[in-house]
């Protein structure tokens, strides 16, 4: 009776304590997550989706969701590398590494009109020496 009972009701159980302690990815949001150690006592997450390992919260401020919308505004604003990461209170290479990460996702525009008038302008720079040249060019309508 007791064996009964418990074949029963353990899985359900055990199903309602795997939801209630399940956190959502943070690279693929899925919710197939255990928990997989410790680190400097936080709790270490494993995703099963992606295989990788995250963290229910950080105190580093770069790894806040909104660090990256908040840079691609401060630089359309025209503020330096240092400046940003003096307002963000990150480091100074964590921001040079978003600005090539988030600059590799942006595709090229597709102009297909006749008879609109386009201002183009560029701008050179270096990053680190002066050998190591970057060309930045933009379009407007």
């Amino acid at each position: 009776m007791l064996e009964a009972v418990k074949s029963r009701f353990l899985p359900a159980m055990c199903t309602k304590l795997a939801l209630k302690n399940a956190v959502n990815c943070t690279k693929c949001n899925s919710s197939f997550s255990i928990k997989k150690g410790l680190q400097n006592n936080k709790q270490r997450f494993y995703c099963k989706g992606c295989q990788s390992y995250f963290q229910s919260s950080y105190k580093y401020k770069a790894y806040k969701a909104q660090t990256n919308p908040l840079l691609v505004s401060l630089l359309k604003e025209g503020c330096s590398v240092r400046g940003i990461s003096r307002i963000l209170n990150i480091s100074k290479n964590t921001v040079l590494s978003r600005m090539l990460k988030i600059s590799k996702q942006i595709k090229i525009p597709y102009f297909n009109k006749f008879g609109c008038k386009f201002e183009i302008d560029e701008m050179w720079s270096f990053i680190g020496n002066k050998k190591n040249v970057t060309w930045i060019a933009y379009v407007l309508e």
